[in-house]
This record gives C-alpha cells, sequence and structure tokens, in this order.
C-alpha cells in the first residue's frame, strides 16, 4: 500500500469520525489532529481505534500522542504495516 493510499483512508477515518466538525478541505496531511482539526484526547483514542481496524496495526499511547499531523500517522501506518 502506498503512501497516498494511506492518506486517503486516514483522511476519510478523520471525516467519519469528525463529521460536522470538520470538512473535507480541513484535512490535509500537514493539518494538525488537535490545533486545525479540533480533536481532543477521547476523539485520538477513538480515531486510533478505527485506524487500527482498518490497517490491522497496533498504536501504542506513547506512538498516538507523538504523531500531531495526518502525515505523521500514515507514515506510521506505512512502518507498522505487517509488523
Amino acid at each position: 500500500m502506498d503512501k497516498n493510499e494511506v492518506l486517503k483512508k486516514v483522511e476519510k477515518a478523520i471525516l467519519e469520525h469528525m463529521v460536522g466538525y470538520v470538512e473535507a478541505d480541513d484535512v490535509t496531511p500537514e493539518s494538525e489532529l488537535v490545533n486545525d482539526l479540533g480533536m481532543d484526547s477521547l476523539d485520538i483514542v477513538e480515531l486510533a481505534m478505527n485506524l487500527e481496524d482498518i490497517f490491522n496495526i497496533e498504536f501504542t499511547e506513547e506512538s498516538l500522542y507523538k504523531l500531531p499531523t495526518v502525515d505523521d500517522i500514515a507514515k506510521y501506518i506505512i512502518d507498522n504495516i505487517g509488523d
């Protein structure tokens, strides 16, 4: 799976989770989950759980808070697919 595919799936998961709060144009690779998209810690944990199901990977609590942008999440997923 290439980075663009991963980014699109992450963006879609964010839009589905934050329906009514963010628009498609708001979610870019550079978007920060907290500062730009208004996610709180519960939103981030729920997003991580959804992404774990989508990509069959696991986020550690420590890693989750070291991934401030959509692009950071996509890179993490790519690095951990198949582990």
